[in-house]
């Protein structure tokens, strides 16, 4: 009898292949130009060590990637566990240092990457059917959002029209994708039926997910966003709370953070105000220079003292 597995049930099954604890620290310039890097790489390699060393010399041999990156820093440790013995699943380390670099500088390209533009939320509300339709080019969670501004509104003590309801996402010509434009839609929609008012929305922009029960969940692309708002001459961005200190560190614009519904719409009314972010940029640029240049080691300074 002989006993064999498919590939599917080999990694499903089979004893844990060389897991891997890696942290990565890149210093990016604005245009994408990778200046420095710092890697922790540990190999949990069981009770035996056999090849794993090897994978973490490996590790060392690949942690730049496809990249020319002039500063770098690796520290790779093995560390002995009493699981059971393991072994390389492919490529000794190559393939899971490259897998983690590559995720690592799509999460840099999230920010980097993204040019951020401004959608004016259209909002039309008509006697007819009940129905409730974007348009514009919205995308899979765009169009799922529709059930969670319902809920919101509902939960919150809004009325939900029941009536004939088109959005529109200007410009139409451009696919939108993401939660973050719950907010805006269930604003829009708001002071359509004049149940808030509309005054300071030529001046704000906001954006956020929603949950079933009005709560303002964080998004991705803050920071990109805060510093379209600034050059659009905005007063203010109102975003959820928990992205504050990623959009807080651009200056010349009033960022503000939302924890409901509710708190957004007294802030539209004006019976309250919202929290601003508040950054100690300088601080955070002096912690943070004091690793770099413990990480960079080779530094040339041009230019005068101070």
């Amino acid at each position: 009898m002989k006993w064999r597995w498919t590939r599917e049930e080999e990694f499903l099954y089979s004893s844990t292949r060389a897991p891997w604890t890696i942290e990565i620290a890149d210093a990016v310039t604005s245009d994408g130009w990778i200046l420095g890097r710092r890697m922790l790489t540990l190999h949990d390699s069981g009770a035996y060590s056999r090849f794993s060393p090897y994978g973490v010399t490996k590790h060392a041999f690949h942690h730049t990637g496809a990249y020319t990156i002039p500063n770098l820093r690796f520290d790779g440790f093995v560390v002995f566990t009493n699981r059971p013995p393991t072994t390389a699943m492919r490529g000794f380390g190559v393939t899971s240092v490259s897998f983690a670099v590559e995720t690592h500088l799509n999460r840099i390209a999230a920010v980097l990457g993204i040019d951020a533009y401004l959608v004016d939320v259209e909002t039309d509300i008509a006697n007819g059917l009940p129905t409730f339709a974007t348009v514009g080019l919205p995308q899979g969670a765009v169009k799922e959002g529709r059930e969670r501004v319902y809920a919101a509104l509902a939960n919150t003590g809004y009325t939900f029209p029941l009536k004939r309801i088109t959005v529109n996402l200007a410009p139409a010509d451009i696919r939108k994708d993401g939660s973050a434009f719950d907010l805006p839609i269930a604003v829009g929609i708001l002071a359509a039926t004049e149940q808030i008012s509309a005054d300071r929305l030529s001046r704000v922009a906001v954006l956020g997910e929603l949950g079933l029960e009005g709560a303002i969940r964080p998004v991705r692309g803050a920071l990109p966003v805060a510093l379209a708002a600034r050059t659009a001459r905005l007063e203010a961005l109102v975003l959820p709370r928990e992205n504050l200190p990623e959009a807080g560190v651009v200056s010349g614009v009033r960022v503000l953070g939302a924890g409901n519904l509710a708190e957004l719409a007294d802030f539209l009314d004006g019976r309250a105000e919202l929290p601003e972010a508040q950054v100690d940029l300088a601080g955070l640029l002096a912690e943070r220079a004091k690793h770099d240049l413990d990480f960079a080691e080779n530094i040339l300074m041009i230019g005068p003292p101070g």
